[in-house]
């Protein structure tokens, strides 16, 4: 019998990128989807990401590309360091069992705050908690 296949390992970056920036977390799950659909078809080999990115978010590409067995190529676009990408199929590519929507469910169940609090928000006394619930903050 065949060895079984080891489920790859989402890395760390994506998995805060997801829990810290709500921005990236809704870039990722498009990019995945995106990923997703073309890998359905074996006839696809290269998937073209035409947008500019900036770093950061090619960065994040360069993650999700490694979690699906992508390799990567990255051309200048346009000013500010942005640049497009375009991922390729290769022997080791594959569709993991776990999404990025599914690992971030994980990481944040249900009820759970889905932002992180800031050392000096949870050191507030009872008099500034009572004040901030009396009046809420301003919406930009």
């Amino acid at each position: 019998t065949a060895p079984a296949a080891r489920e790859p390992v989402l890395d760390n970056n994506v998995v805060r990128a997801m829990q810290e920036n709500i921005s990236d977390r809704k870039f990722l799950f498009k990019l995945e989807a995106h990923i997703v659909e073309n890998l359905k078809n074996p006839k696809i080999e290269r998937i073209r990401l035409t947008t500019p990115l900036p770093p950061n978010w090619r960065f994040l590409v360069a993650l999700v590309a490694a979690y699906y067995g992508l390799e990567w190529i990255t051309a200048q676009a346009g000013g500010q360091g942005k640049a497009t990408m375009t991922l390729l199929r290769t022997a080791k590519t594959r569709i993991p069992r776990r999404g990025l929507e599914a690992i971030h469910e994980e990481m944040n169940p249900p009820g759970a705050v889905d932002e992180p609090q800031s050392s000096t928000a949870a050191s507030t006394t009872q008099q500034e908690q009572q004040e901030q619930t009396a009046s809420p903050p301003a919406i930009k």
